[in-house]
This record gives structure tokens, sequence and C-alpha cells, in this order.
């Protein structure tokens, strides 16, 4: 058997382009096997969708549902239009109350500044009482004094009158 060089290349070059073309169509035969699984995933998740929508029970359960939460957030809604309406008449009587306080505070300085005045005139009319009451001691004590200066007066005069003669 004759061995040529050109012929040898040649096999090696097809071997290559066999090996190369085998090699592509695996991987074509992979993906595409990748790609028959993923329809047919898709395909039973489509499946599982239609049927879970065209549950009916599963509907009316979910109609159920926003009907309870409807009325749910509709009383919610009440309570919260109650709980504005409170909140509203708090603030007014709130704002009517501060409004009392500043009467009753402007009252009460008005009451302060009228004490301090007949605290004034009460200091005023005891300063003069005490100022009478001592002219009334001194006068007391003056008529004291001439009371007994009168007594001694009166006793010199029986005691001249009276005594006889000797």
């Amino acid at each position: 058997e004759d061995y040529h060089a050109s012929g040898e290349y040649e096999l090696m070059q097809r071997i290559n382009s066999l090996e190369y073309a085998n090699a592509t169509l695996l991987s074509k035969i992979q993906r595409m096997e990748s790609e028959r699984e993923l329809h047919d995933s898709k395909k039973k998740v489509d499946l599982q969708l239609e049927e879970y929508d065209n549950d009916p029970d599963r509907l009316r359960g979910k109609e159920k549902k926003l009907g309870r939460l409807t009325m749910l957030n509709d009383q919610l809604m009440a309570q919260m239009e109650g709980l504005e309406s409170a909140i509203e008449a708090k603030e007014d009587t709130l704002n009517a109350q501060n409004e009392i306080i500043v009467e009753l505070s402007a009252q009460k300085r008005q009451l302060q500044m009228e004490n301090a005045n007949l605290t004034k005139r009460c200091v005023g009319y005891a300063q003069e009482q005490d100022r009478a009451w001592g002219l009334y001691r001194v006068q007391g004590e003056r008529m004291a004094a001439l009371w007994e200066f009168n007594q001694q007066v009166t006793l010199a005069m029986i005691a001249e009158t009276d005594v006889p003669a000797a």
C-alpha cells in the first residue's frame, strides 16, 4: 500500500470538517431539545393558566373576597369620615376653649391690676390709721396729763379753801 501525503492531508481535512459538522449538529440537536422542552413547559403552563382562569369557583371566591374587601373599605371610609367629623368638632371646641382662656387671662390681668391698686389703697389706709392711732395715743397721753394736772389743781384749790384757818 502506497503512502500519499496529499491523501493523508485530504483525509485529515475531511475528518476535521466531519468533526466540525458533527459538533455543529450535536449543538443544534441540544438546542432543539432545549427548545422542545421549553415549548412543552410553555404549553403546560398555558394549559394550567387557562384552567386556572376558567375555574368558576376560583373566580367566585375572588368576587366574594373583592366584595368583602369593598364592604370593609366602605366601613373604614365611613369610620374615617366619622373620625374626621369628631376631630373637626374637637378642634372647634378647642378653639372656643382657647378664646375663653384668652378672655379669662385678660380678666385675670385686669383683676390683678385692680387687686394691686386696692392693696396700695389698703396699705395707705393702714398707714393713715397707724398715724391716726399715733395721734390719738399722743392726744390720750396729753388728756391724761391734763386730767392729772386738773386733779392736782382741783385738789390744791380744795385744799386751800377747805382748810380751816388756824
